[in-house]
């Protein structure tokens, strides 16, 4: 672990959390720098980049900026005059909106003239193959940046068939894209790390990567949780608080298959398929059938 590493997490956890290898699984986690009460507020952290979905159209009826909902039988949002893929709800969020470069522009037409698909995780791995490529100021985007390079992910072929696959087609429209000559080692790593993105009814908006938060271990009995909500911005902030009482120097943990729901069998088979490892967390032992 580098010591610029170690600063980068300082920064963005605000000194409240540090990392350091963890005591729940392999690689690196993060633990409480001070004791924290139960809903207490650990930290809030931007995504660094972001995609919303076409599988369900949020791509169509949302701001790619500010991602308000386009109202019905309102004004449509307007087109970017070059793809039609990107749509802003105004031309303050269209100069607004960073992630949406000439260079996207480009390759989304190419990828709509080859009549290909651009998963959000596709195009999220082409933003940050780019995000990573330009030279980062200081600060935040720095730091994240920083600890996006170091994300850890397993190659394509140790997850599932299923993920797999999509993963294999994923990276042809990621390479259109602009995500690099061989961007099937980002995507595995994005599988790992990304946080999906949800509306307040629950269906998926899309996708992004808190590299900070990335950082975080699994623990089906973890004693933090994840939220995402939109910034005054539009933008996506993830806030991660305290369930109960953690003390100074406890890993932070939370449970990656939270949204699988309670049965163990269903969260281990989530895990297993999402993040090639089976549970045998303190939660899942306690929950082992008799016999």
């Amino acid at each position: 672990m580098s010591e610029a590493e170690a600063e980068a997490v300082q920064l963005l956890g605000g000194g409240r959390v540090r990392v350091a290898a963890s005591a729940a699984g392999e690689g690196r986690g993060l633990y409480a720098s001070t004791a924290l009460r139960a809903g207490e507020l650990v930290f809030a952290e931007l995504a660094f980049v972001s995609a919303l979905d076409g599988a369900f159209g949020a791509w169509e009826c949302h701001c790619h900026a500010c991602l308000s909902r386009e109202p019905e039988g309102g004004p449509d949002f307007t087109q970017c005059s070059g793809c039609r893929w990107a749509r802003w709800c105004s031309a303050a969020c269209r100069d607004a909106d960073a992630q949406h470069t000439a260079e996207e522009c480009a390759a989304m037409r190419a990828l709509q003239y080859r009549r290909l698909d651009a998963s959000p995780r596709a195009l999220l791995c082409a933003r940050l193959f780019r995000a990573l490529a330009q030279e980062q100021p200081g600060g935040d985007r720095g730091a994240q940046a920083l600890l996006a390079a170091t994300l850890v992910g397993d190659a394509c072929d140790a997850f599932g068939s299923t993920l797999r696959s999509e993963l294999e087609e994923e990276a042809v429209a990621a390479a259109a894209l602009g995500g690099g000559g061989a961007p099937g080692a980002l995507l595995a790593r994005l599988a790992r790390n990304e946080f999906r993105l949800r509306d307040q009814r629950g269906a998926e908006l899309g996708t992004a990567l808190f590299p900070l938060a990335a950082r975080l271990n699994h623990a089906c009995g973890g004693a933090a949780s994840l939220r995402a909500c939109r910034d005054e911005d539009g933008g996506w902030t993830l806030r991660l608080e305290a369930l109960r009482d953690v003390a100074a120097g406890e890993e932070l943990l939370f449970c990656y298959a939270q949204r699988a729901g309670a049965e163990r069998a269903e969260r281990r088979r989530l895990l297993s398929e999402q993040y090639c490892f089976t549970c045998a967390c303190a939660a899942c032992e306690a929950e082992q059938p008799e016999g």
